[in-house]
């Protein structure tokens, strides 16, 4: 083991890097079509300071997108939709004695209707199965040897507690794998005064555990904003200086987590295990469900919901295309392909998917490890609507790919930019449940027939049963079968009244989960799209955690 510290005044962009020819400009607006149809040689994709200029629409789309769904189509045309509606649960449920030629076309409306939503969920909850099965595998020995990949875990930390970051060392020091085979990179900032403190510590207690340990010490530069992006970009650049002149940099697994990880044992043996499963793996992303039940119980009821909810989410676009999120890992010469971070990004997990997402010309990047790393949660309302507000901070994303046109070709252009719009702006402005609030969803309600009121309603309550008994079992499975209750003295085992919170929180859940959707998910969104259109700066703050981590107290709040 060899500890080492490296301190440099931060990396920006190569000054041969020419701004007109990588950033995307207001003509994309005025002259889209002549802007699409010019062919450039790739150069390099854009900062996100390229994108601040387009800001402001994300507050105009969002404006026309809330006129088109929620007063054009629930106020004005979903009342004038009653006659079709009643007209076709008339045909389907109520017509008796239907004519020989509409008996094809009514059985034809039946299967449409209830039949392919019926093989939707045995679909859904197929591939539910096979995740939880998944996740239980992933707790046994992996069915390999390894593979001969070097393991970089790169920590960032702003004057985190000793106990903090020695929760997560620790951790990894009790890995199964071999962590002779494992470094650790401290990422610090230079306004740290504790952190060199703390660094000495740790190598004292686990130096001898690890192959090597090393402290990067990043100084803010110009064109730089403060966090995780910009600390791990410089941590990420000097480990490569270290390691490319002697090792292939695409046998170096680096994996990026939250100072706040409790690793499973088996998370790196499991990392390793899933690069082996994929061609090409130097260049995909590797990502395991996020989870953040290390202190559940320090929260109430509403926020439990809501990170159920979160963990929940994640867990079930498995095997879909979904950007990482918090900790996720990649080979060193990924890293360097795609020119390591962008220093002046706040959502730097899903920024560097669709940086990867763009380097494998579209395919899908992110593949899953089947191993958890628990977080903390952030328990207090005030604030868990900060990290709410910064999380929503990637709608800033989609005008990331709307400025990267000049560097990426049409068609995949167009790809990025609907996914990055729907998945951070759209799928939360267009939300069915919110057309409560509107006067012609409640006079469609009114003016259909009992018998049509009948079918919508039960409909609602089977499609929400369905993923209320999912979310039910899913956490039943969790703590049960997946995560490490009562093997760490950083999660201990359930009391009998924490056993009673669970299942009150499973009963009611469709009304916490409703409000803390609400104030943790749609309003932070809003504010985001209005703070946006104001400034395109956003401190970048962290929040209190780990009121149960041993031997600390909370973490302090601090304005980076």
């Amino acid at each position: 083991m060899v500890k080492g510290s490296v301190k440099s005044k931060g990396t920006t962009v190569p000054a041969n890097v020419d701004a007109s020819c990588t950033d995307g400009d207001q003509r994309i607006l005025s002259h889209p079509f002549e802007e699409l149809e010019k062919e450039r040689a790739f150069y390099e994709l854009p900062r996100m300071k390229a994108a601040e200029p387009f800001y402001p629409l994300l507050m105009y789309s969002g404006l026309v997108i809330i006129a088109v769904f929620y007063v054009g189509f629930a106020n004005f045309l979903l009342p004038r939709l009653v006659p079709v509606f009643d007209a076709w649960v008339e045909f389907i449920f109520v017509c008796a004695n239907c004519a020989p030629a509409q008996l094809y076309w009514r059985y034809n409306a039946i299967v449409f209707s209830c039949g392919i939503p019926g093989v939707m969920i045995v679909v859904r909850m197929v591939r539910q199965c096979l995740r939880a099965r998944r996740l239980l595998i992933g707790l046994q020995p992996a069915p390999c040897t390894p593979s001969g990949l070097m393991h970089c875990v790169v920590i960032c930390t702003y004057k985190e507690p000793l106990a903090v970051l020695r929760m997560t060392i620790q951790s990894l020091a009790k890995q199964t794998f071999d962590t002779k085979q494992v470094w650790i990179v401290l990422a610090t900032e230079a306004r740290d005064s504790t952190a060199k403190g703390s660094f000495d510590a740790l190598v004292d207690e686990f130096g001898p555990h690890f192959g090597e340990m090393m402290m990067t010490v990043h100084t803010l530069c110009e064109g730089e904003i403060a966090g995780k992006s910009s600390n791990e970009n410089h941590a990420v650049r000097e480990l490569y200086k270290k390691l490319a002149p002697t090792r292939d940099p695409f046998g170096v697994m680096l994996t990026i987590c939250d100072v706040d990880s409790l690793f499973a044992t088996r998370f790196i043996e499991q990392l390793d295990w899933s690069y082996q499963q994929y061609a090409n793996p130097g260049h995909l992303l590797y990502d395991s469900p996020i989870n953040t039940y290390r202190n559940y119980w320090d929260a109430d009821i509403f926020i439990r919901a809501y990170e159920s909810f979160r963990c929940q989410l994640a867990l079930g676009k498995i095997w879909d295309f979904c950007g990482c999120q918090s900790n996720y890992s990649l080979t060193l010469g990924l890293a360097h392909e795609i020119n390591f971070w962008c220093p002046d990004n706040t959502p730097e997990d899903i920024h560097t998917t669709m940086k990867v997402y763009v380097h494998t010309h579209g395919g899908q990047p992110v593949v899953p490890v089947w191993s958890v790393i628990s977080n903390d949660l952030v328990s207090g309302w005030g604030d868990r609507y900060v990290q709410a507000k910064r999380h929503a901070w990637g709608v800033t994303e989609a005008m990331w790919g709307l400025s990267t046109y000049k560097q990426i070709p049409t068609m995949l252009w167009l790809k990025l930019f609907g996914w990055l719009y729907w998945d951070q702006v759209g799928q939360e402005l267009v939300n069915p449940v919110f057309m409560v609030f509107v006067p012609g969803f409640w006079q469609f309600i009114y003016n259909m027939t009992p018998m049509s009121r009948l079918v919508l309603f039960w409909y609602l309550i089977i499609t929400y049963g369905v993923k209320w008994v999912e979310f039910v079992a899913m956490e039943v499975w969790l703590w049960s079968k997946i995560l490490q209750v009562g093997e760490s003295e950083h999660m201990p085992s359930l009391t009998p009244t924490q056993k009673v919170k669970l299942a009150a929180g499973y009963i009611l859940y469709p009304a916490t989960s409703f409000v803390s959707k609400i104030v943790f998910g749609t309003i932070p969104r809003l504010d985001s799209i209005l703070h946006s259109f104001r400034s395109p700066d956003l401190a970048y703050i962290t929040a209190p955690k780990a009121n149960n981590t041993v031997g600390t107290s909370t973490k302090g709040k601090v304005e980076v």
